[in-house]
């Protein structure tokens, strides 16, 4: 197996089925693309609390991850933005 900077990983689940734990990281990278993260400490450090439209997107990225986590089989395309709120 040729080490390829960590994308062989990647590259076999993308050949094998989608798992529950590539629906997880997917949801991941979406809260941190909302920025969620950053005001999450903001908000630690400073009180300023996090907007209601931050939060509630956070809450609908995690819900679908769950759905799309508890369905048999997951889509393959599970990472397309038709199923993620925006």
């Amino acid at each position: 197996m040729v080490i390829r900077g960590g994308l062989a990983e990647q590259d076999a689940a993308a050949v094998g089925e989608p798992r529950p734990e590539d629906v997880a990281s997917e949801a991941r990278r979406r809260v941190k693309a909302a920025g969620f993260d950053n005001l999450h400490t903001r908000y630690l450090a400073t009180g300023v609390p996090v907007p209601a439209a931050v939060r509630y997107l956070v809450l609908q990225i995690n819900y679908t991850a769950e759905a799309l986590a508890g369905l048999n089989p997951i889509p393959a395309d599970f990472r397309s933005d038709a199923y993620w709120p925006r």
